[in-house]
């Protein structure tokens, strides 16, 4: 473990853990065009840590940071201050600013984790500086040490390898990793900080979330399930759409049959629509209507893991959704009110390539694409 001292723009000393095994190992962050070399730092004494913010941490950031220590696994655990508070506070505010989604920002947060503990050195390997460990190439020192620049233009390049919102789905890891290109040894460290990278774009992400919409979803209008989502920025003063949606109607016999939710299923940050069968060929069935495409078509229709829950079991399963495994989708939460005498819960992965997780509750096999 090496301690990095600097001075901010005011004087103050601030200290900066660098921590990685053995020695202090800052992998630098390549020129686009040319994949870096193997990076350690022997002396890193002699560097200063940049403000990140205009005036400096506000209290605020010392208080976020005691609410993260507790809470992280990795090299940041019990070493959050107030100082790299505020720097993870720009990058998740750029990432924002763009109009990217929490998955994006924890895509960043664990890129800087690795590279500099969250600091904004003013040096590091070759011309290497900022939150980032950037190369001269990328920028001037100004540009690179600026961590909204450096932030977006760390999104730049993630968006141009990743096009379409591919980085979504694919591994937090791999695509920091791939940004950065370290050599191949390294790669593997973005991986470890994750899942805090994750915690910490949503405590940081929180106080700025936007208003919850409501959804409102009627079972029958002119013959199809329509969807009516009044605005929270509004204070549900207004209508932010109305949508006949591609589903039938609902209503009548259908009503106890399908449970309709609202949920981001492939982390665009849009509410989707979740259209749950109870009985469809003797599985309970997953449809699912797109929110980018105004509720007028499908992204998946599937049979899921779960045997049917109609007729008796109707009133034994609830349902509902939200994110079981941090991937940025929504999945199933299937509760049953008695399973041998208790309360058990059982999840619908929406990533096929999900691994079964042990939390000491049941979760079932991902749901497989199936054609309606």
């Amino acid at each position: 473990m090496t301690t990095i001292l600097g001075l901010d723009v005011r004087g103050a000393v601030i200290a900066i853990t660098a921590l990685a095994a053995g020695s202090a190992v800052i992998p630098a962050c390549a020129d686009p065009s040319e994949e870096a070399d193997d990076i350690l730092l022997e002396d890193v004494s002699a560097l200063a840590a940049l403000p990140c913010v205009a005036g400096g941490p506000a209290p605020e950031d010392a208080r976020i940071a005691s609410i993260l220590n507790p809470r992280l696994a990795n090299k940041m655990r019990g070493r959050m201050n107030a100082y790299n508070t505020s720097c993870a506070r720009a990058v998740v505010q750029a990432v924002r600013a763009r109009g990217l989604n929490e998955r994006a920002a924890a895509i960043a947060i664990a890129t800087v984790i690795v590279e500099t503990s969250i600091a904004n050195l003013d040096g590091g390997d070759r011309d290497s500086v900022g939150l980032y460990q950037q190369r001269a190439t990328w920028g001037s020192f100004a540009q690179r040490t600026d961590p909204v620049w450096a932030t977006n233009k760390f999104l730049d390049v993630m968006q141009s390898f990743y096009p379409n919102g591919s980085w979504n789905t694919a591994p937090i890891g791999d695509v920091a990793a791939d940004v950065q290109r370290p050599a191949q040894q390294f790669r593997f460290r973005y991986a470890v900080e994750a899942n805090d990278a994750i915690e910490i774009a949503r405590v940081l992400g929180g106080a700025a979330a936007p208003e919850r919409d409501v959804y409102a979803i009627s079972r029958n209008n002119q013959g199809r399930t329509s969807v009516h989502v009044l605005s929270g920025a509004t204070n549900f003063t207004s209508f932010a759409t109305h949508s006949l949606s591609a589903l039938h109607p609902t209503d009548g016999g259908l009503t106890t049959h399908y449970v309709l939710l609202a949920g981001d299923f492939n982390g665009d940050n849009h509410g989707d629509v979740y259209a749950i069968s109870r009985n469809n060929q003797g599985r309970t069935s997953v449809h699912i209507l797109d929110a980018a495409t105004n509720f007028t078509s499908f992204l998946t229709h599937s049979l899921s893991a779960l045997h049917a829950t109609d007729g008796p079991l109707t009133d034994l399963y609830e349902f509902g959704v939200g994110d079981f495994n941090g991937d940025n989708r929504d999945d199933v939460y299937a509760i049953s009110r008695n399973n041998q005498s208790r309360t058990s819960i059982h999840i619908l992965d929406a990533a096929s390539n999900c691994p079964e997780h042990d939390a000491g509750i049941r979760r079932s096999d991902a749901f497989p694409s199936h054609p309606r």
